[in-house]
C-alpha cells in the first residue's frame, strides 16, 4: 500500500507514498531519515495505523503473530524452527516461515496465490538434490501456517485460512535390523551412542531423551517419566535391565540436571543431527532416519511376542488418560516385564580415545568372491 523511495537528488531522506484506504488522500511525505531499516519502521507504522482504521478492523503483521503464536503454544524445536529459522554457523536464519513471510504487513495478505509463490520459490529441491515430497511441503509450510493464521483468526486478525492440501501417505516403516544398530552404534561418539541406544529400548521421540531430568529416573525401580511430551502429558516409562546399567554409567555421580549431556557437558539445545549424519555415514547406512529407532524399538517389541499395547503404552500412542498422567511416576510392573522381552544389544559405550583407535566404527566395503561384505575398519589412528 504505502512504498519507501531512497534519496535522489536534493531528497536527502527515505519518502513515503501511496494512498490513504480510507479518506483515499495521497500520501507524500519524508520519513526524516536516510537509514533504510528505520524508515521501513516508520512506514510500517504508518501503514498499520492506516489499516487500523480501515472499516475499523484490526491489522497484525505475519513476523507479530507467528512470534506471538510461538510464545502463546510453545511448540517442539523441529516446529520452532519451521517457523522462526535455526542460526546457521554464519549468523544467517535458515529458511522458515519468518523469512518467507517477512514483508506482509497485514496477515490477511497471505492467500493461495502467495504460498503457490513459497512452494515454487523455496520447495523444488532438496539439499540433497531430489524433489520435495507432499508431506514435507505440508509439514514445513501448509500445517505451521494454518495454525498461526487460525491463532491470528481467533484474535479478529483474518478470517480463518483454508489452502488446498494434497493427499499423500509417506508413513515410513524403515527400521534397523539388529547388524545396523549394532554398525550404527560402533560408529557413533559415545556420547550419542547413549542416546541412541537408550531410543532403541524406550521408543520415545529424540526431543523426549534430550529432555529428560535426572530427578524423573528410579533406576531402582527400573522406571522413568517423561515430563516434556508431543500433548504435554507426562509419561511413564519402563527401563530395560540394559538401560539401568546405560544411565548408572552416563548420570555418575550426578543429582540434578538433564540425563543426556553433549561431549562438552551441557544440555542439548537442539537434536545432535551432525553427529547421527556422520554416524550412519561411518556405518554405511542409507535412508535411516532419526525417528526410524522409534520404529525399530517397536518392531523388536513385537518379534519379541510382546502385546502391542505394551508399546503403545511406552511410545505414548495409547489414548490420554488423566489418572495415568497423574500417577505416572508409578512403576507398571507388567510393563517392565514386557520390555525386558527386548534381547540386549552387544554394546558398551567405549571412552573416546578408545573409539578413535579402533577407526570411529566406520565401516568400509570390499569384493570377495563376488560377493559385498563389510568389515569394520579397525586401523588405529595417530
Amino acid at each position: 500500500m504505502l512504498k519507501l523511495f531512497p534519496p535522489k537528488g536534493n531528497r536527502k531522506t527515505y519518502y513515503i507514498r501511496g494512498t490513504d484506504p480510507v479518506t483515499h488522500r495521497r500520501i507524500d511525505q519524508s520519513t526524516g531519515t536516510a537509514v533504510y531499516k528505520i524508515a521501513k519502521q516508520i512506514r510500517d507504522r504508518l501503514e498499520k495505523e492506516l489499516l487500523n482504521g480501515l472499516l475499523g478492523r484490526k491489522v497484525i503483521s505475519f513476523p507479530e503473530i507467528a512470534v506471538q503464536y510461538v510464545e502463546a503454544v510453545k511448540p517442539g524445536p523441529t516446529a520452532r524452527d519451521v517457523i522462526l529459522g535455526w542460526q546457521r554457523a554464519d549468523g544467517t536464519i535458515g529458511p522458515c516461515l519468518l523469512t518467507d513471510f517477512a514483508d506482509v504487513a497485514d496477515v490477511r495478505q497471505i492467500d493461495q496465490a502467495r504460498v503457490n509463490t513459497i512452494i515454487r520459490t523455496r520447495f523444488q529441491l532438496t539439499k540433497h538434490g531430489r524433489p520435495y515430497q507432499p508431506g514435507s511441503i505440508m509439514r514445513a509450510l501448509i500445517v505451521p501456517l494454518t495454525a498461526i493464521l487460525n491463532h491470528a483468526a481467533t484474535q479478529g486478525y483474518c478470517d480463518n485460512p483454508h489452502f488446498l492440501r494434497q493427499r499423500y501417505n509417506d508413513k515410513r516403516v524403515r527400521y534397523g535390523t539388529a547388524d545396523e544398530c549394532s554398525r550404527l552404534l560402533a560408529a557413533s561418539a559415545p556420547h550419542a551412542a547413549a542416546i541412541w541406544l537408550f531410543a532403541m529400548f524406550i521408543g520415545d521421540r529424540i526431543s523426549e531423551s534430550l529432555n529428560l531430568q535426572i530427578d524423573d529416573v528410579y533406576l531402582e525401580n527400573s522406571w522413568a517419566v517423561i515430563r516434556d511430551t508431543k500433548n504435554d502429558t507426562p509419561r511413564g516409562i519402563a527401563l530395560h535391565a540394559q538401560i539401568v546399567e546405560l544411565l548408572r554409567v552416563v548420570i555418575g555421580e550426578r543429582n540434578a540436571g538433564y540425563v543426556f549431556l553433549t561431549d562438552e557437558g551441557l544440555p542439548y539445545e537442539t537434536t545432535p543431527k551432525k553427529a547421527w549424519y556422520g554416524a550412519c555415514e561411518r556405518a554405511g547406512m542409507r535412508n535411516f532416519h532419526i525417528h526410524d529407532l522409534r520404529h525399530t524399538f517397536a518392531t523388536n517389541l513385537l518379534v519379541a511376542g510382546v502385546d502391542v499395547r505394551f508399546a503403545e503404552k511406552q511410545m505414548g500412542h495409547a489414548g490420554k488418560n488423566a489418572m495415568n498422567s497423574r500417577y505416572a511416576h508409578a512403576p507398571d510392573l507388567e510393563l517392565i516385564a514386557a520390555i525386558n522381552r527386548l534381547p540386549r544389544v552387544a554394546f558398551e559405550i567405549p571412552d573416546y580415545r578408545t573409539w578413535a583407535r579402533t577407526g570411529y566404527g566406520r565401516v568400509e566395503p570390499r569384493q570377495n568372491e563376488g560377493e559385498t561384505i563389510t568389515s569394520v575398519q579397525s586401523r588405529r589412528t595417530s
